[in-house]
C-alpha cells in the first residue's frame, strides 16, 4: 500500500542559511544534498537540516509526521518553481498532527524541507500511490489511536480502582507507568500539541522528558518492589534500585532546563531503563523469584520496543518514526492485557 521514497539531506551551514533567506538556491541544496541511508539522523550537533525529496514524490501523496520536532518548514517546487509553502510547529500547529502533499497527475516536483529542532533529527514520511489510500490510512490511524487511548485511559481508571481498595504502593508504581506512557503517546501522536494548546509552553515543551522520569521511576520502583520484598538484601537488586535516584535527578533537571543535551540525556535514560529492567528480570527467573516469568513477559515486548525506539532517536537504527510509534502502542497494550 505503502513505499517510502528515497531522502537526501544537507547539512552544510552556509548552503541552509542562504537558502533560508532568499529560497532560490534549490541548484545549490540539490547539489549539497547526499543520499541519507536512513530517516533518522540522530542528534546532529546542530538544529538546522535541509531534507530533499524529488523524483520519487511524483504522482503520489506524500505524508509527514513527527509532532515532536519543533518546527519544519516545507517548500514544493516544480519545475525549480516554488508552488506552495507548509509549516508544521508542535507548539503552534493549528490543531494539525501531520503535513501533506498531493501530488497525484504531476511530475517534476521536489520538496524541501528545514528541520529547525532541538530533538534528534527525523524525517518520517509515508508516500501512497493513490488519494483513496492516503484517506484510508488517515481513518485507519484515528480509528486505532481512538481504540488505543481509549483502552489505556480505562485502565488507568482501573488501576485508581485497585488502589482504593488494595492500598499497595505498587499499584501506585504501576499508575505512573502507565499515565507517563499515556502523556508520551499524547505527544508523539500529536494530540498533546493540538488537543491541549492552551496548556503553558513550559509544560508542552517538557511534557515528554518529565513523563520519560516519571515512566522510568515507575517501572523501576513496581519491578524492584517486587523482587526486593523477596530478597531484601540481594545485591543486583539494589543496584537496579538506584535507577530510580537517576530517574529523579533527571526530572529535577528537566523542570530547570530544557535543552538539546536534556533531550538527549531523555534518550539514555529510555536506554538503561530497558537494558536494566530485561537483565534485572532475567536475573529473577534465575533465581526463579515470584512473578518474574510473569513481569518478563509482560513488560518485555515494551521494553524491547522502548529499546528500539532509544536507538533511533539516537541514530543506531533505521527505524521509521511512524513504525516505530506504533510498535510501543502495540506493545503497551499486549502488556496491559498479559
Amino acid at each position: 500500500i505503502t513505499g517510502y521514497a528515497n531522502v537526501k539531506y544537507c547539512n552544510n551551514p552556509a548552503i541552509i542559511n542562504e537558502y533560508d533567506q532568499n529560497k532560490n538556491n534549490i541548484e545549490a541544496i540539490v547539489k549539497c544534498s547526499e543520499d541519507a541511508k536512513k530517516v533518522n539522523l540522530g542528534f546532529q550537533g546542530t538544529n538546522k537540516v535541509i531534507f530533499v525529496l524529488d523524483k520519487e514524490i511524483d504522482n503520489k501523496v506524500f505524508y509527514f509526521s513527527f509532532p515532536m520536532m519543533h518546527k519544519i518548514d516545507f517548500y514544493k517546487y516544480q519545475e525549480n518553481k516554488l508552488i506552495e509553502t507548509k509549516s508544521y510547529s508542535k507548539i503552534n500547529n493549528q490543531g494539525n498532527e501531520y503535513v501533506y502533499f498531493n501530488n497525484i497527475g504531476q511530475s517534476n516536483n521536489t520538496i524541501i524541507a528545514i528541520t529547525n529542532t532541538k530533538n534528534s533529527i527525523q524525517f518520517p514520511y509515508m508516500v501512497f500511490e493513490t488519494n483513496d489510500k492516503f484517506q484510508s490510512f488517515i481513518k485507519d490511524r484515528w480509528f486505532f489511536d481512538g481504540i488505543w487511548f481509549g483502552v489505556v485511559l480505562f485502565t488507568i481508571l482501573l488501576i485508581i480502582a485497585f488502589y482504593y481498595i488494595r492500598k499497595k504502593i505498587v499499584i501506585i508504581y504501576y499508575s505512573m507507568h502507565i499515565a507517563a506512557l499515556f502523556t508520551i503517546q499524547l505527544a508523539f501522536s500529536g494530540y498533546l500539541f493540538s488537543t491541549f494548546n492552551f496548556l503553558p509552553n513550559y509544560l508542552l515543551n517538557r511534557a515528554v522528558v518529565l513523563a520519560c522520569g516519571i515512566l522510568t521511576f515507575g517501572t523501576v520502583g513496581l519491578i524492584y518492589r517486587t523482587f526486593k520484598d523477596q530478597l531484601p538484601e540481594n545485591k543486583a537488586i539494589k543496584s537496579y534500585g538506584l535507577v530510580m535516584g537517576v530517574a529523579v535527578l533527571h526530572f529535577i533537571s528537566s523542570i530547570l532546563f530544557y535543552n538539546q543535551t536534556i533531550i538527549k540525556l531523555t534518550s539514555y535514560l529510555t536506554l538503561l531503563l530497558s537494558v536494566s529492567s530485561i537483565s534485572i528480570c532475567l536475573y529473577a527467573i534465575i533465581n526463579r523469584l515470584k512473578h518474574s516469568s510473569a513481569y518478563l513477559l509482560s513488560f518485555s515486548l515494551f521494553l524491547f520496543s522502548s529499546l528500539a525506539f532509544t536507538l533511533k532517536d539516537l541514530g543506531v537504527m533505521n527505524i521509521n518514526e511512524i513504525q516505530a510509534n506504533y510498535l510501543v502502542k502495540i506493545s503497551l497494550l499486549v502488556e496491559i492485557f498479559i
